[in-house]
C-alpha cells in the first residue's frame, strides 16, 4: 500500500471522524503515517508501535480492536479503534482512530455500589469526590448521606474507562471528580497538589506521568 493511497484513505476518514480524532497507520510494527487531530499523541512516522497500544493489539490478533489505553503507553490515556488493513495479498497493516478516553462506546456509569459495615449502597457518581487504590482494594469517598469511604469491586483502570468525563485520573492511585476541586497549587518541593471540597479537606498529589494530561484537561 503506497503512501499516496494511505494519504487518500486517511483524508477521506477525516470527513467522517470527530475533529479531535487523530489517525495513525502502521506497517511491520512501525508507524508510517500520522495525522494529528485535536487529541494528539505526537506519534512520529518511523516510530515503533509500542507494546500494549491498540495498533499493537491489532497486529497481534489480526482483528479489530476497540478499547481504552492508559497513560503508560503514550504518556496520556486514549480511546483507540484499530482496524486491520487487508488486501488480496493478505494482512498489510493497521489503521487506528485515536480519540480522548471519554469518547468510548456504551453509557458511562451513573452510580457505583459501595460496601461498608456489611451493607451495600449504590452512590450516584456526582456524589463521589474521588476514588483511591490502596492495600489492593479500590475505595471511594461519598459526600452525601451516608458520608465516608466505601470499597468497590471496580479497579481504577476499569473506572477510568467507565466514568463520565467529569472524572480525571491524576495519579496511579487516584481518580478525582473535577467538580470537587477547591484549588490547585504547588508545595515547597514544587509538587502539584489538588485540594478537594470534602469534609476533611482532602489534598491529593498529581503524579508526574499524569501532569501533562491533567494540565491539558483542566486548561492551565
Amino acid at each position: 500500500m503506497n503512501s499516496s493511497l494511505l494519504s487518500l484513505v486517511t483524508g477521506l476518514l477525516k470527513d467522517w471522524v470527530p475533529s479531535e480524532a487523530s489517525l495513525a497507520v502502521a506497517r511491520e510494527s512501525k508507524y508510517i503515517l500520522y495525522q494529528a487531530g485535536q487529541y494528539d499523541l505526537s506519534i512520529q512516522a518511523g516510530q515503533t508501535v509500542p507494546r500494549g497500544s491498540v495498533s499493537d493489539l491489532v497486529f497481534r490478533y489480526k482483528k479489530q480492536v476497540d478499547r481504552c489505553v492508559d497513560h503508560s503507553v503514550f504518556g496520556i490515556p486514549y480511546h483507540g479503534m484499530g482496524y486491520p488493513l487487508e488486501t488480496r495479498d493478505g494482512f498489510m497493516g493497521v489503521l487506528t482512530v485515536i480519540l480522548p478516553p471519554n469518547k468510548r462506546t456504551g453509557s458511562p456509569l451513573e452510580f457505583v455500589t459501595g460496601f461498608r459495615e456489611n451493607i451495600w449502597k449504590p452512590v450516584p457518581v456526582e456524589e463521589i469526590a474521588y476514588f483511591e487504590s490502596s492495600q489492593k482494594k479500590t475505595w471511594f469517598t461519598s459526600t452525601s448521606e451516608p458520608f465516608g469511604t466505601f470499597s468497590t469491586a471496580y479497579t481504577l483502570q476499569s473506572l477510568e474507562q467507565k466514568l463520565p468525563a467529569r472524572f480525571l485520573r491524576i495519579h496511579r492511585s487516584y481518580i478525582i471528580n473535577i467538580g470537587y476541586i477547591e484549588k490547585i497549587y504547588r508545595d515547597v518541593s514544587s509538587r502539584l497538589l489538588i485540594k478537594l471540597a470534602t469534609p476533611d479537606g482532602c489534598v491529593l498529589p498529581v503524579g508526574n506521568s499524569y501532569l501533562k494530561n491533567t494540565r491539558r484537561i483542566l486548561g492551565f
